[in-house]
């Protein structure tokens, strides 16, 4: 199995390669939410050029950190760490713009439940992503003061 910093280089390299991919997009281009009569909002390959390059920054990580401190990561830790991580991004990065696009052509009774689920996916993904980094927060800590040098 290729350790954990191989893998989220892979994930970062298909995550970009998702930004690259052309997603069927509104009328204006983008995905906004409007709160207070001003709109927020992002396409689909800002987000994914974002967690692209959150995950090379992990693969980097796991790469340099047992070389400078001479420590290793649990490699059980690490590898919950990146599942969970690669879960919540790629099921709101896959999932997140064909909701919205249903939501935008589709009846008002679906385009309800469209954004209703949309919402949903973006709060699991976010509260699965965060807890994948209290869980690398956490292990690098531990690692970090608790283990034995290599």
């Amino acid at each position: 199995m290729p350790s954990v910093g191989r893998l989220f280089a892979v994930a970062a390299i298909l995550v970009l390669v998702l930004g690259v991919a052309r997603w069927p997009t509104l009328s204006n281009g983008f995905y906004s939410i409007t709160f207070k009569n001003r709109s927020y909002g992002f396409g689909p390959d800002y987000w994914a050029f974002s967690v692209g390059a959150i995950f090379a920054l992990f693969a980097a990580v796991y790469y340099w950190f047992p070389i400078l401190l001479s420590r290793s990561l649990s490699i059980r830790v690490s590898l919950v760490h990146f599942w969970l991580s690669a879960f919540a991004a790629f099921g709101f990065l896959l999932l997140a713009p064909g909701l919205v696009l249903i939501a935008s052509r589709g009846l008002a009774s679906a385009s309800q439940r469209a954004v209703v689920a949309g919402l949903g996916v973006a709060i699991v993904s976010m509260m699965l992503f965060s807890v994948a980094q209290f869980v690398f927060v956490a292990s690098f800590f531990w690692s970090a003061l608790h283990t034995k040098k290599m």
